[in-house]
């Protein structure tokens, strides 16, 4: 194979390919990044009451567990994944509370 065909192939030039690579890595860096700052405010509902926890649906077990979600992951998600979880779950238990009342 040519210098040229290693440079041109498939229609893509070097520095073509070159600036895709760095694109994906500045992306994945941007990614990274966010990540980082959700958990830094994620950490800060440390600093809640467990009152005012409980009136946004959490617990303090639920913040400590969402800053152990894993490097590029967003530890808010968790926090509203677990407290729907939670509504979820209360809803259930009404439901069938109201249906063995009704039978």
């Amino acid at each position: 194979m040519t210098l040229y065909e290693l440079t041109h192939a498939a229609g893509d030039t070097l520095l073509v390919r070159a600036l895709r690579a760095v694109g994906r890595s500045a992306a994945a860096v941007a990614r990274f990044a966010a990540a980082e700052l959700d958990r830094r405010r994620t950490a800060r509902l440390l600093g809640f009451e467990d009152h005012e926890l409980r009136d946004i649906g959490l617990t303090r077990g639920d913040v400590y567990a969402a800053l152990l979600t894993g490097a590029g992951e967003k530890a808010s998600q968790s926090l509203v994944d677990r407290r729907d979880e939670r509504r979820l779950a209360e809803l259930a238990r009404l439901r069938e509370e109201r249906r063995r009342t009704e039978a």
